[in-house]
């Protein structure tokens, strides 16, 4: 069942929704808000500031003539419209105030709910999604938003972003409260800390997973990307800080942590942590393992595969032990747990070849996956991955790099490469590269080059874009998925 797109809307007045103590434009009831002037209806407060790539304030007149009842304007407004037949209120900082406008008009949606917030450069859809699974298999709703859409289930709708704009955010936490969803676990990417999507939200709980080079196109350093992470846990009514020790970054997480709020660590590799994975054993079908934690101790068996899965696993287990969920019920819950698509997402076949499908877009991502694989390919390790166009060039070499250290075979191509020349993308990670590689600029063509020379008992790793249905190229949005392609691919070779 796909979430519900719209929360029930209560009409407000525009004095009550920016509480306005003069009792101004009491007399005009808002009926919804839009950002999109296109999206506009009638009785609906357009909220017209900056973006990425348009202002909003140029499209005030539009969002009045599909019927808004007043504007709120970025301040200045002037320059961008005359005289309205509506009321026209120019506010400061409107980017970071759109969530608490939104959350006050939803009735405060996330104060009736347990919200999880998930931060760091790896591992945030894993773990919102094995929070959420492990809450079905123990009779919970739990609603589940970031990188594959928002749901109530496993499925996976298109996302414009990891986390959606803070209307949008606001809307669907009132209409699954109005549902009576009594729990959400959701991504918190760095642009929507930065970009205020998530203000106005009431976390319960936030976890830190790790920090690695990514998205320094965007935030300037790495510092800067730390930074952002950090707003996270300074949330006013969190409750509890859940943080990865394993990480560099976990002491400055903790000391960020909102005062008052319990601070819990935890580790997959055995370290001093109130949450503890010990003695693993990995076979074919996952790993076994004990989990200590300050709720007592149990084995698990779960069988997603990956060194990197057992603190994914351990962040989403103690996430729900402080919701209040029995601990033996949730270690047993482990053994249902299904792969999230498009991370470690295996392609059957009856070639004998492990063919892999995942999102690792990073140099660690990247790493943490090929080294997860290694210890269980019999024959070649072969990894087919890109870069991204137009986003952090600093990456690439070391994309190059860390694939040509830890994978037998390379093939570069690309990956939404947008309105960057493909080559040059690939030159740039060329440059990290050594070794048996080759580059070959048209994916689906790497991805049959990889699958038709693979031998029975090799693994291709096909990395990037995991669980995309699509390619970025020049401005248009192609149809694109790496596991129709590596099903087509296989498909070939079985015929003959």
């Amino acid at each position: 069942m796909l979430a519900a797109r719209t929360g029930e809307a209560h009409p407000m007045s525009l004095s009550a929704l920016l509480e306005r103590e003069d009792g101004a434009y009491a007399d005009t009831m808002v009926s919804g808000l839009a950002l999109d002037s296109r999206r506009v209806g009638p009785g609906d407060l357009f909220l017209a500031m900056p973006g990425d790539v348009h202002d909003g304030r140029q499209f005030i007149e539009q969002a009045v003539a599909n019927g808004a009842c007043a504007v709120l304007a970025e301040a200045p407004a002037a320059g961008f419209v005359d005289a309205l037949p509506v009321p026209l209120v120019e506010w400061p900082d409107l980017r970071l105030e759109a969530g608490p406008l939104a959350a006050r008009f939803y009735r405060e949606p996330s104060r009736d709910m347990q919200v999880t917030g998930i931060t760091g450069t790896n591992g945030k859809t894993t773990t919102s999604r094995l929070i959420a699974q492990l809450a079905h298999a123990l009779g919970r709703q739990c609603g589940v938003i970031g990188t594959l859409g928002a749901t109530l289930d496993d499925g996976v709708e298109d996302a414009g972003n990891t986390t959606p704009d803070a209307l949008a955010l606001q809307r669907q936490l009132a209409a699954w409260r109005d549902q009576g969803v009594g729990a959400v676990s959701m991504e918190v990417s760095s642009h929507a800390l930065v970009q205020g999507r998530v203000n106005g939200v009431s976390f319960t709980t936030a976890i830190y997973t790790n920090l690695s080079h990514d998205h320094l196109d965007y935030h300037g350093s790495l510092g800067s990307y730390a930074r952002a992470k950090l707003r996270l846990f300074a949330t006013p009514q969190l409750r509890h800080s859940v943080v990865n020790v394993d990480d560099d970054l976990a002491a400055l997480v903790a000391a960020a942590t909102t005062e008052g709020a319990q601070i819990l660590t935890y580790s997959a590799r055995g370290a001093g942590a109130d949450v503890r994975v010990l003695n693993t054993r990995f076979h074919g079908a996952g790993v076994r393992g004990e989990l200590h934690t300050p709720w007592g101790s149990g084995e698990f068996d779960s069988p997603l595969p990956g060194a990197f899965n057992l603190a994914n696993l351990a962040a989403a287990v103690t996430a729900l032990a402080l919701a209040g969920e029995d601990l033996d019920a949730l270690l047993a819950a482990v053994a249902q747990l299904r792969p999230v698509p498009g991370r470690m997402q295996r392609v059957p076949n009856a070639l004998g070849l492990q063919v892999i499908i995942d999102y690792a877009h990073t140099p660690d991502a990247l790493e943490h996956a090929l080294r997860a694989l290694r210890p269980h390919v019999e024959g070649a390790l072969v990894a087919v991955f890109g870069c991204g166009g137009e986003r952090d060039r600093d990456k690439r070499q070391l994309m190059g790099r860390v694939a040509c250290s830890h994978a037998d075979q390379v093939i570069v191509t690309s990956d939404n490469p947008r309105g960057e020349d493909p080559m040059d993308i690939l030159r740039d990670i060329e440059s990290g590269c050594s070794g048996s590689y080759a580059l070959e600029p048209d994916r689906a063509s790497a991805i049959s080059a990889a699958l038709s020379s693979a031998r029975s008992g090799d693994c291709v790793l096909i990395a990037g874009k995991g669980h995309e249905q699509y390619q970025l190229v020049e401005g248009e949005k192609l149809p694109f998925s790496d596991v129709a392609q590596a099903r087509l691919a296989l498909a070939r070779r079985e015929r003959t």
